[in-house]
């Protein structure tokens, strides 16, 4: 598990995930909130596979932070969360990291990593 801390944000869209800067990850993870965080590159060819399934799923989950890391351009959180592959699924609550998973997801398992976020007390 990964204790983060930071200040405060935002809360969950309703049109998408968001493209979050390293201090925008930090200030959501501060907050405490539920938060499903998509690490990818567009160099990779699963993370643009993924990339449409995890836009899809944002707005479904409008109480919930979806927002989307590219690696090439923030740098300093794949070394912390010791993602080493693409895509990478994370799930975040109340600073901790709670779910990581690489690969690429279906829909129904991002709903179900979002529901399994939202009975975490």
């Amino acid at each position: 598990m990964v204790e983060l801390r930071g200040g405060v944000f935002g809360r969950g869209s309703s049109v998408g995930a968001v493209d979050l800067t390293y201090d925008e990850f930090h200030r959501l993870v501060g907050q405490g909130g539920r938060l499903v965080v998509n690490f990818w590159a567009d160099r990779c060819p699963l993370s643009r596979q993924f990339h449409p399934i995890f836009e899809r799923a944002a707005p479904r989950h409008p109480d919930v932070v979806f927002g989307k890391v590219d690696v090439d351009a923030v740098k300093g959180l794949t070394g912390p969360l010791e993602i080493s592959q693409l895509p990478t699924l994370t799930a975040i609550y109340g600073g901790s990291l709670l779910y990581k998973e690489s690969g690429v997801h279906r829909p129904d398992q991002v709903d179900e990593v979002v529901a399994a976020l939202r009975r975490v007390r």
